[in-house]
């Protein structure tokens, strides 16, 4: 049985550095990519998520483990019964699709992430380097200050510490 970093991190190879549910980029957990402990970073790194739980009878393997954005992978447990994988992913773009899932200042930051990584990759949304993840990450932190210091309510919806909040954003 592999450690659930290795699977995660198989599982974000596999899904080209994408969030299992929203589909947009996930910020690199990559060796010699710097964190600072803001939230809005920490909510959009790639977490395992089971398909089927642990205690459903779900084991630690390859085909039950996906990656997903923590943000992503909270709000589904946080429902009084966590949907099944496909119905989550459904609700998760049908509200992006309707600008109800991150904020409009997240959403643009994770769109132009996927450009980047794109451009970056030749076409091809890889696991960033290093320094591409650095550039990327000191760009969140900038927007994510901006935010804050900007709009009192935005902040506490860009980091999660308003209750009942639609997320890093939304």
């Amino acid at each position: 049985m592999k450690s659930i970093p290795k699977l995660r991190s198989a599982a974000q190879q596999r899904q080209a550095g994408l969030c299992y549910y929203c589909g947009l980029p996930m910020l690199p957990r990559a060796p010699g990519v710097q964190l600072s402990y803001t939230r809005l970073p920490a909510m959009l790194q790639p977490t395992a998520e089971h398909l089927k739980a642990r205690c459903d009878g779900g084991t630690d393997s390859r085909d039950n483990i996906v990656a997903a954005h923590r943000y992503c992978n909270t709000q589904r447990h946080q429902r009084k019964r966590a949907p099944q994988p496909a119905e989550f992913r459904a609700l998760v773009h049908s509200r992006l699709a309707k600008g109800r899932w991150f904020n409009d200042a997240t959403l643009k930051l994770l769109r132009k992430l996927q450009e980047e990584l794109s451009t970056a990759a030749g076409g091809a949304c890889d696991e960033p380097t290093a320094a591409v993840g650095n550039s990327l990450l000191a760009r969140v932190h900038s927007v994510s200050s901006l935010i804050s210091s900007s709009h009192g309510c935005e902040k506490a919806r860009v980091h999660g510490t308003q209750p009942g909040a639609n997320g890093p954003g939304g």
